[in-house]
């Protein structure tokens, strides 16, 4: 249940999946201009449905887990990479410091 005065949580995922009523959309993006929490928790659903979508995607894609793979390795090294230079960086600027 929503705390009082904020949407349920069925209006917002219809909003955020675009099935409501043109009123009630519109009912729906007025309580938003001024309600952080509610724009939060539809940031919140579409994350979640972006997960779904992508577990969906990967269920069907058999080449899926060797490119999540790949990603996660080009991930590591682009985190190193970024590691190193900022430590040469640094080194560079004690060096040349006063």
């Amino acid at each position: 249940m929503a705390p009082m005065g904020d949407l349920d949580n069925a209006d917002l995922v219809a909003y955020t999946d675009g099935e409501l009523h043109a009123s009630r959309q519109k009912m729906v993006e007025a309580h938003l201009q001024h309600c952080q929490l509610c724009r939060r928790r539809i940031v919140e659903f579409a994350e979640v449905d972006s997960l779904i979508q992508a577990g969906a995607r990967l269920r069907r894609d058999p080449e899926a887990p060797i490119m999540l793979k790949q990603q996660r390795v080009q991930a590591t090294e682009d985190r190193n990479r970024n590691a190193w230079r900022a430590k040469y960086w640094a080194l560079l600027v004690a060096l040349l410091a006063p």
